[in-house]
């Protein structure tokens, strides 16, 4: 690296800097939105910088979230804010930083990050995959529900910021039951809290969105919001399921960063007669060499458990030497559940995760 170039994260008090850049890459956002974003994202979020000559020359801002995966929570980093100034990019600065990124996320022992590409060619050399779409739900007619469901009613109070907790329903009783909500369908989800609901609402009001509320029999049974003019931002309704689904487009990439703390989420099928099984598996990584050579890896069906038994570089032809071989792109499409893939013998026992969801949009 040129002697005049550092990366580092930015301090509290130095994140405003990171803003000239996010207005000159993200053009098509509102005043209201960056005001709201560098007002409270970046409280504690990190932001990953290439600096040259003192000046930002490229960043990736880190939000965290807290992420239920099956029976355990973490914290992960949802990437967003990648960008180089014009005029410097094409010229390796992001993949720096995404290195530098990953071996400090390695360090901490998470299992994913993840992102929503504006580019999937973007982040596919760095073994980025999809790991769950976004579902376009057939928009609910809240009146028309009214009128031919007895016991619904409506509320559509007019975003207020600070103010939501003290209106009905308050912030701790939506977050419950989204959580609720997300528990009964997915095994992958971020966890809501009140000051996830809260920080939500200013969101919303940035871009002039709006909440409604439908209750029956004075429980709450959907969440709609509407972002902007007219863009639905989220539909959760006590009925909604598949058949109300018009189509999936690719929404969010995840990338396996920690492999032994990735595959302890990862158990046999209930239906598979063995109680537990042993098998060898190659990972390729060029990026995190320390997920890149021959495991052994033991799975029951509460869980598993991964360990190298070889820094032997695996090839593609390592399936004829008796053992699978997978990138670690591969791997986290199949094991995600996003995408599937022909598995033979004992891998075929192998449960991958069922449903990922994430609508934290940026």
């Amino acid at each position: 690296m040129d002697m005049n170039e550092n990366i580092r994260y930015l301090e509290d008090r130095e994140k405003l800097r990171s803003r000239n850049l996010w207005e000159e890459a993200f053009h098509e956002d509102s005043k209201e939105f960056c005001d709201y974003y560098f007002h409270e994202k970046i409280k504690n979020n990190r932001i990953l910088v290439k600096e040259e000559k003192g000046e930002i020359l490229s960043m990736i801002h880190l939000n965290p979230y807290e992420i239920r995966i099956k029976n355990k929570q973490y914290c992960l980093d949802f990437i967003v804010g990648v960008a180089t100034v014009e005029g410097r990019r094409h010229e390796g600065h992001m993949k720096s930083l995404l290195i530098e990124m990953m071996k400090d996320m390695y360090r901490a022992k998470v299992p994913f990050t993840f992102l929503m590409p504006a580019s999937e060619a973007i982040y596919y050399p760095f073994d980025f995959r999809f790991i769950c779409g976004i579902p376009k739900w057939k928009s609910i007619d809240f009146q028309e529900q009214i009128q031919t469901e007895a016991g619904w009613t409506e509320i559509e109070p007019e975003p207020k910021g600070d103010k939501l907790v003290n209106r009905h329903p308050d912030a701790s009783e939506i977050a419950e039951w989204m959580n609720q909500w997300l528990k009964k369908r997915y095994q992958v989800h971020t966890i809501r809290s009140e000051a996830y609901v809260k920080r939500l609402d200013k969101e919303l009001a940035s871009e002039k969105g709006v909440w409604t509320f439908l209750y029956r029999e004075d429980s709450l049974a959907g969440i709609h919001c509407i972002w902007g003019p007219g863009e639905q931002r989220l539909l959760y309704e006590a009925g909604t399921d598949r058949k109300k689904m018009i189509e999936v487009k690719p929404g969010f990439m995840g990338r396996v960063i920690c492999l032994e703390e990735f595959v302890k989420n990862i158990g046999l099928k209930q239906e598979v007669d063995l109680e537990r099984i042993e098998v060898k598996l190659g990972i390729l990584d060029s990026l995190i060499p320390e997920n890149q050579g021959l495991w052994q890896w033991r799975l029951d069906k509460a869980g598993s458990v991964i360990e190298k038994i070889s820094t032997r570089v695996p090839t593609a032809e390592g399936r004829e030497s008796g053992y699978p071989v997978f990138t670690i792109g591969e791997l986290i499409e199949w094991l995600s559940g996003y995408k599937t893939f022909e598995i033979e013998g004992l891998l075929s026992m192998v449960q991958p995760l069922e449903g990922v969801f994430f609508d934290e949009v940026v």
